[in-house]
């Protein structure tokens, strides 16, 4: 197997192309990498964007829909409701009231993942049919429900008009400003996955990713997920790994992130061979 070995981290093949693994030579510690992540220019900041004539915060395209969290998570925020109520739009105050209170839907559920969807308001997408009896208590709610999804190709409108029942009118988080007024950790608190975007980082399978799953439709109205990188560079925009230093130290250790920092400097002068790396690996 070729290696490659420096002074803080070593690098070594990973079953595609479009990966590698990354170890630090201290603890030794591996982590799958995908590669892409090593070059990718990212910083969120949100700002008033217009789509067809309609002025959103930017964050309304990636909020557009409650995440999907463990119970773990739902329990941590469903304790601070009562706190943070007065950062909540009035459209995810009526929603939750329609529902106790309840910031999950108990019926879109990921048995893959054993996770529940956190609430998305004005209107849900997803109703359990014993809930159809309540579409009457407010119309509105309905009306957005059928106008936000086009049955036949299952494509949203742009802007959505739907987002998450903790986004705010200045298109920040409530949990995140919650726990940054407290003085409390946001990184170990707020949902793993929003702390994470758009990067997907899970320790427990020892792998880094990019989140290619979201919906494309978002990455061409928004700067941060924007594919134009020369736009990107005269923006000043950051690499995504020093942007997101506190959280995948957070979830990966400071030493690995050292190691990850420097392959991905060397990775992007050119010193990572990839031919040589992959020169004797059998993928096919």
């Amino acid at each position: 197997m070729a290696i490659i070995k420096t002074k803080s981290y070593y690098v070594k093949p990973s079953d595609s192309r479009e990966w590698l693994i990354i170890g630090d030579i201290i603890n030794h510690k591996e982590v799958d990498v995908e590669i892409k992540t090593l070059d990718y220019l990212f910083h969120c900041e949100p700002k008033e964007i217009e789509i067809d004539g309609i002025k959103v915060m930017c964050s309304r395209l990636c909020c557009y829909t409650g995440c999907y969290v463990s119970k773990e998570e739902i329990n941590e925020a469903q304790r601070q409701i009562p706190k943070i109520s007065s950062y909540l739009q009035e459209d995810s105050i009526k929603l939750l009231k329609l529902n106790n209170f309840q910031i999950y839907n108990p019926d879109d559920y990921d048995p893959e993942e054993n996770l529940y969807k956190i609430r998305c308001a004005p209107a849900e997408w997803n109703f359990a049919d014993d809930d159809e009896e309540n579409e009457d208590d407010d119309e509105e709610m309905e009306d957005n429900k059928e106008t936000n999804v086009d049955e036949e190709n299952d494509e949203f409108d742009l802007p959505p008009r739907n987002h998450c029942i903790f986004l705010m009118k200045n298109g920040y988080c409530a949990l995140h400003k919650y726990y940054l007024d407290a003085n409390e950790n946001w990184i170990k608190k707020k949902f793993n996955i929003c702390s994470t975007f758009p990067l997907d980082l899970r320790p427990q399978d020892g792998t880094m990713a990019f989140m290619s799953d979201f919906n494309e439709f978002a990455f061409g109205e928004v700067e941060c997920l924007s594919s134009d990188r020369d736009l990107k560079e005269k923006l000043n925009y950051p690499q995504i790994i020093e942007e997101m230093r506190d959280v995948i130290i957070d979830r990966f250790g400071e030493t690995w992130f050292g190691a990850l920092s420097q392959c991905a400097k060397d990775f992007r002068v050119g010193t990572i061979d990839l031919d040589y790396i992959y020169s004797d690996v059998d993928l096919e």
